[in-house]
C-alpha cells in the first residue's frame, strides 16, 4: 500500500455549480481517465484507497453511471473470464457486449477480420469505466474506422484497374506480352543452337579420339613387327654360330 497522493483533472469549471465525490475505493487511476475520457469537467486526487473529486453538476448523470460501476464487481468478473484463455482470442467473450453498444448483431462483428473484433474488445475494457454515450462513441469511431479505411483500400484498388485498363495501357501491356512471348522463342532457339553445337562437337571429339586411338594401335603393331623382326635375326645368327 502506498499514502502517495495522486492529483487529476483541471479547475476549469464555475465554482456555483459544483458536485462533490467522495469513494472508498481503489480505482482511482481508472476512475479518473473515465472522468477525463467521458468529458466531465473535474478536478480531485486519489491514493489506493481513496478518491475525491468534483465535478461540473450538469454531467451528474455520468458522474452517477461511473461511480455505480467503481462500487460493483462486474469489471473484476469481466478480467477473470478473460484471463481463463491464454491470448488474446479470450477478449471475444465480449464480443455480444461490443456488439450492443455498437448497436450492430454480433454475427455482423464476427464477419468482420479477427483483429479488428480484438481490438473492439479490448478497447471495451478500456472504456468499462466511461459512460455509456461514451463507450458507444469511442467503439463507433474505431469501427467506422476500420470500415472506411477498407473501403479506401477497395476504392483505390477499382482506380487502380481503371488507370490501367485504358487503351494505352493494353497496348503496353499486350506489347510486354508479345515482346515476353518473343524473348522466350528466341530463349528456346537459342538452346536448341547450342546443344545442337554441343552434339556436334560431341561427335567431332569422338570421331578424333577414334582416329588416334587407331593411329596408336598402329604404331604399337609397327614397332611390336620391328621386335619380332630382330629378335628373330638374332635368334638365326646364334643359331649358325653355334653350328
Amino acid at each position: 500500500m502506498s499514502d502517495h497522493i495522486f492529483s487529476f483533472g483541471e479547475d476549469n469549471f464555475p465554482k456555483d455549480s459544483r458536485e462533490y465525490v467522495t469513494l472508498d475505493t481503489d480505482k482511482g487511476k481508472l476512475l479518473a481517465i473515465a472522468l477525463k475520457t467521458s468529458g466531465v469537467p473535474h478536478i480531485g486526487t486519489f491514493t489506493d484507497k481513496q478518491m475525491r473529486f468534483s465535478y461540473d453538476a450538469d454531467y451528474k448523470d455520468t458522474v452517477d453511471e461511473i461511480v455505480k460501476k467503481a462500487s460493483s464487481d462486474e469489471f473484476e468478473e469481466m478480467l477473470r473470464e478473460i484471463k481463463t484463455h491464454k491470448d488474446d482470442s479470450s477478449y471475444l467473450v465480449l464480443l455480444p457486449s461490443v456488439a450492443h453498444y455498437l448497436n450492430v448483431t454480433e454475427g455482423t462483428l464476427r464477419n468482420r477480420p479477427n483483429e479488428l473484433q480484438v481490438q473492439l474488445c479490448r478497447m471495451f475494457t478500456r472504456l468499462w469505466y466511461c459512460d455509456t454515450p461514451t463507450i458507444q462513441r469511442e467503439l463507433t469511431r474505431a469501427y467506422t474506422a476500420n470500415r472506411q479505411t477498407e473501403r479506401d483500400l477497395e476504392e483505390a484498388k477499382e482506380r487502380e484497374v481503371q488507370q490501367n485498363n485504358t487503351p494505352e495501357k493494353r497496348e503496353t501491356v499486350c506489347f510486354a506480352d508479345t515482346q515476353h512471348r518473343q524473348n522466350v522463342l528466341k530463349g528456346d532457339e537459342d538452346h536448341r543452337d547450342k546443344a545442337d553445337l554441343a552434339d556436334k562437337e560431341e561427335v567431332r571429339t569422338g570421331l578424333i579420339s577414334r582416329e588416334v586411338i587407331r593411329r596408336q594401335a598402329e604404331m604399337i603393331r609397327r614397332k611390336q613387327a620391328v621386335k619380332d623382326k630382330l629378335t628373330a635375326e638374332k635368334t638365326e645368327r646364334e643359331r649358325k654360330f653355334g653350328q
